[in-house]
């Protein structure tokens, strides 16, 4: 007799349960009211004021978080530990950011990052450095934002391009910096080519290709003769934008970077995307002769 080996398939619906707002308001309820007393029972206890502190700060509804408890309750665990504890000068750190102390956030995560060991895990220090780039992000755009109080076109222009570039996304507004670089535009009457720069950046960021390619051509068309380089490189933004629109997709970025020396410098660009990723390399003499060629 052949014995006959049958698989059989089966299909199973996995179903996971997300938790409902209230839900998840009643679990960090009692987890607050749980450090909360912790800290309370034990006030010199660096580990428990801490604790209580970061579930402030990170409480994922938003009407269970109390920066300002937060930032006291921090400030007391950093005296307590002389202020050489990284996890809770994290934690201080933290709280001065969310309380808009961007610069002393800054300096105190800075701090924390000094104390690290070689033995914290990869993923805290990771963690840690993330947060130091957006405190820093953050205190860069602040800086820019207030000197652009005095509505001067290129504090406007430097206040946009912080607000495309800096280095943490979460700091990042191209919203905002599209308005805030249109009242510069319209205070120079489109003649100055590095604000005309930022303005096709910002409209690229929000996803109007086709108005970025049009600007940046303004901002190529008003730079002066001697301005070789920067028109190299504002040649190669144009191509970038040319080339992303050609590829018909919004949540493609590129950037351009230079090799050579001297008069032997171009620019190359790198175009990617998140479904695949795709390269192109041009030389600005190439750029150039197709730019004119396309009128």
């Amino acid at each position: 007799m052949r014995m006959l080996s049958v698989v059989v398939a089966i299909a199973v619906t996995v179903s996971v349960s997300v938790p409902s707002a209230a839900e998840t308001e009643t679990h960090e309820t009692e987890t607050i009211n749980r450090l909360r007393k912790s800290a309370e029972t034990e006030p010199n206890n660096a580990a428990a004021l801490n604790a209580y502190a970061w579930m402030l700060l990170t409480a994922d509804l938003p009407s269970l978080r109390e920066t300002n408890k937060a930032l006291s309750l921090a400030q007391r665990a950093s005296e307590l530990t002389l202020h050489r504890n990284p996890a809770i000068l994290d934690t201080l750190a933290l709280a001065l950011f969310r309380n808009s102390r961007f610069k002393d956030a800054f300096e105190t995560q800075t701090q924390a990052m000094k104390l690290l060991t070689a033995e914290v895990p990869l993923e805290v220090y990771g963690q840690i450095s993330t947060r130091l780039w957006l405190y820093a992000s953050k205190l860069m755009v602040e800086e820019c934002r207030i000197r652009a109080e005095s509505g001067d076109p290129e504090a406007l222009n430097s206040y946009a391009w912080n607000l495309l570039t800096v280095p943490s996304e979460e700091a990042r507004d191209a919203r905002l910096a599209k308005q805030i670089v249109e009242r510069a535009v319209k205070q120079t009457n489109f003649s100055n080519p590095h604000i005309l720069d930022t303005f096709a950046l910002a409209c690229f960021a929000n996803g109007e290709t086709s108005a970025a390619i049009d600007i940046q051509s303004l901002a190529m068309g008003a730079l002066d003769d001697k301005s070789q380089e920067t028109k190299q490189m504002y040649c190669a933004t144009h191509a970038m934008y040319d080339q992303a629109q050609h590829f018909g997709d919004k949540t493609w970025s590129a950037e351009c970077v230079f090799k050579g020396t001297g008069n032997e410098r171009i620019p190359i660009i790198l175009v990617h995307g998140n479904r695949s990723e795709k390269r192109t390399l041009c030389g600005w003499r190439d750029v150039i002769d197709r730019i004119q060629s396309t009128g």
